[in-house]
């Protein structure tokens, strides 16, 4: 099923599943440019769903993302501390974005990594 939204939008649905809604609200920023910009990455290169969707929901295609309803049931008691916080990040960072030679770089990130990355 496709599914029609708007960017900061699907970013707020992004960061819950990104990352902790308890870390602070910078971490939850940077989070923000860094989905925006994979967002965009995978629109503007045709991303890999053909013709269907920009983007998917599947973690380990594309990024985790939830609804802000199923998100707020899930929450519970701290649901609109949560919401509040997340709007704050993705209102903050509005419209940024990381570009390279005027195009949205492939911001690739991770949630953990078992205390090691490799080099690119």
């Amino acid at each position: 099923m496709v599914s029609v939204v708007d960017m900061e939008t699907y970013i707020k649905g992004v960061i819950p599943l990104e990352m902790s809604n308890d870390w602070p609200l910078e971490a939850l920023k940077a989070q923000a440019v860094a989905a925006r910009t994979y967002t965009l990455y995978k629109i503007e290169t045709g991303g890999n769903h053909g013709t269907d969707a920009d983007i998917c929901t599947d973690s380990t295609c594309c990024q985790a993302y939830l609804s802000a309803e199923k998100a707020a049931s899930n929450w519970g008691e701290k649901a609109e501390l949560y919401e509040t916080k997340i709007d704050n990040a993705v209102a903050g960072t509005d419209g940024e974005t990381i570009l390279y030679g005027g195009a949205p770089i492939l911001a690739v990130f991770h949630s953990s990594s078992a205390g090691m990355t490799r080099s690119s």
